[in-house]
């Protein structure tokens, strides 16, 4: 079965576009959830750290 011109450029370019776009949108999940950790964790050393700091009464 012949396939036309169209379907042999139409459908590998969108299969390109959907890898990109699904790999770029791992990543940046992944980057988003490592930074969020980050974050977190400066908070949580922020407030140990002002905890430490205090005298008790």
């Amino acid at each position: 079965m012949l396939r036309s011109i169209r379907n042999q450029i139409l459908i590998p370019l969108i299969l390109i576009q959907v890898a990109a776009v699904g790999a770029i949108a791992l990543t940046t999940a992944s980057l988003a959830a490592r930074r969020t950790g980050r974050q977190i964790i400066d908070r949580l050393d922020g407030v140990v750290g002002s905890s430490a700091g205090r005298t008790s009464r």
